[in-house]
């Protein structure tokens, strides 16, 4: 029984649980007071996103607010009982948590101060000014500020003295923490930020020296807060740098270079956005963690024919994402350890590509891969299609692109004898006008029937489909998927009943029918199934 389970052997269970089946753990909490425990540790791992379904996400901070001193509470004017900050709580929650997003946590408290406005008193514009405490938030300090008004000011400098508050608690109550993003939180507030985020790295260094992961908002003031983390941690596992836009020049590339060249075991890297002349040095700097790094992408930078000659280096690399960056540049390696490659389509690119090299990448690394996503332009897909089909033996998920009956006739038509180890496919894009719906219905028939026998989890979300089609599909198949998603045109009730129907006459055990979404005058369906 459940009551009587050894700590190890809950711990296990646990540790089979996904950190993101957020339904499962709210289940788990009702079991008892120790399986309660275990889903309050692991939920609070990571309690700040922006998840929209999470409507009153924003009562955490309140849960937070509740482990300051009364003079930290008298500072923040928040000791109003109205304000439901308890003056107890069941768990040492703070202690749980393993990931800081700062963007997250403004976007929380936004939400938070606008819904108890009308029961904190109004403070004067200069508060924060002329009430500066020994905290790590030095507003006098702050004189660069870009704010209109003073009370733009006042606003920014709250939220920084309730950041300022929500990170001392849980540095204070943490061991350790494991991610940081240091994200860009609102545009009138990054100035106030980068000297914050330097005085906190600095406060507490024993709390960030365990980080696994960071991922940043990186522009010409980075350097100096990359010099204090070179100071404090060198295990990192994961990188990923956002970098500003629109910045060509004077990024203080040499401190992102030595940060890197600091590290002992990078894992995974990720790069978005730059602008500037020293990619080539950056990225050589990557051939020092070459013998650990796994994941690399790259995402809408302007790169020359040596930037990616580094990844000759990395022979361990498991992942590939190469998005919105020319073609040409893709290096036409042997990656035998190489398990995902996703490319995405340089659509701004006004010159002629050469996509003769990401084939020539899928040929000599097809018989590794196990999932692949491509999107990439309808002029090409073709050629693509079939140098997949013939090139990668074990691919288990298979996201494409699809813009025209051809090339669905193309994939079909591999679909008798290749793709046979295929459990996940997911068919991305509209084709056709909205007067070719029945030559969309027809080929969709064709596509039902040929499905590889092994795909359990379907994604088709962005066909529509009507009641008479799904009815087929599901007439003609033996065993039903696991997952199924689609467009569908039509009254939802129609749906369940249709396969609440076929569910009874072929003895399968449905696991829920719902909409996930509305997309103009249809819904997006997902089905499951056991």
């Amino acid at each position: 029984m459940a009551f009587n389970l050894p700590p190890e052997t809950l711990q296990k269970i646990f540790d089979y649980i996904n950190d993101d089946d957020f339904n499962t753990f709210q289940s788990l909490i009702l079991v008892n007071r120790d399986w309660c425990q275990n889903s309050i540790m692991l939920l609070w791992k990571k309690p700040f996103h922006n998840k929209l379904r999470f409507k009153n996400l924003y009562k955490i901070i309140s849960v937070i607010l509740a482990f300051l001193d009364d003079e930290r509470k008298q500072y923040l004017n928040i000791t109003d009982a109205r304000l439901e900050i308890q003056a107890k709580v069941l768990f040492d929650y703070p202690s749980f948590i393993k990931e800081l997003n700062f963007k997250a946590i403004v976007f929380l408290l936004k939400e938070w101060i606008n819904r108890k406005e009308k029961i904190r008193p109004i403070l004067a514009p200069d508060y924060f000014t002329t009430h500066e405490k020994e905290y790590i938030a030095k507003f006098n300090d702050y004189k660069y500020m870009e704010v209109i008004t003073p009370k733009a000011l006042f606003i920014n400098q709250e939220r920084i003295a309730f950041v300022d508050a929500i990170y001392h608690v849980i540095s204070r109550n943490n061991n350790a923490l494991k991610s940081l993003i240091l994200d860009k939180p609102y545009m009138v507030m990054y100035d106030m930020f980068k000297p914050f985020y330097q005085e906190i790295i600095s406060s507490n260094p024993g709390f960030l020296n365990q980080l696994e992961l960071i991922n940043f908002y990186y522009d010409r003031n980075c350097p100096e807060i990359l010099e204090e983390f070179s100071k404090i941690t060198n295990n990192l596992k994961s990188i990923h740098i956002g970098f500003q836009y629109h910045i060509s020049d004077c990024m203080g590339e040499d401190g992102l270079i030595q940060f890197i060249k600091s590290q002992n075991n990078l894992e995974h890297v990720a790069l978005d956005g730059y602008e500037g002349s020293r990619l080539a040095d950056i990225h050589n700097s990557l051939i020092t963690q070459a013998h650990s790094l796994r994941t690399f992408k790259i995402w809408f930078t302007d790169i020359d024919l040596n930037c990616l000659n580094f990844l000759g280096e990395c022979q361990n690399l498991e992942e590939l994402e190469f998005g919105c960056i020319d073609f040409y540049s893709v290096y036409e390696g042997n990656f035998p350890k190489l398990k995902k490659l996703k490319i995405y389509d340089p659509y701004f690119i006004d010159h002629e590509i050469n996509h003769s090299i990401p084939l020539s990448l899928i040929t000599n690394v097809g018989k590794y891969l196990s999932k692949c996503v491509f999107m990439v332009d309808s002029e090409h897909s073709l050629s693509l299609i079939q140098t997949i089909a013939t090139s990668c033996p074990n691919l288990v998920s298979l996201t494409f692109r699809i813009q025209s009956r051809n090339e669905l006739d193309e994939l079909i038509k591999h679909f008798d004898d290749k793709f046979q180890k295929l459990e996940v496919l997911k068919i991305c894009n509209y084709f056709g006008d909205d007067d070719e719906y029945w030559m969309i219905d027809e080929c969709i028939r064709e596509f039902f029937l040929k499905i590889p026998k092994n795909v359990r989890k379907l994604d088709i979300s962005k066909w529509v489909i009507n009641i008479k089609l799904l009815e087929d599909y599901l007439h003609c198949i033996k065993r039903p998927l696991k997952k199924f998603q689609f467009t569908f045109h039509g009254e939802i009730h129609e749906i369940g009943n249709l396969v609440k129907k076929f569910s009874i006459e072929k003895s399968w055990s449905i696991k829920g029918v719902a909409p996930t979404s509305r997309f103009y005058y249809c819904h997006i369906i997902k089905i499951e199934w056991d």
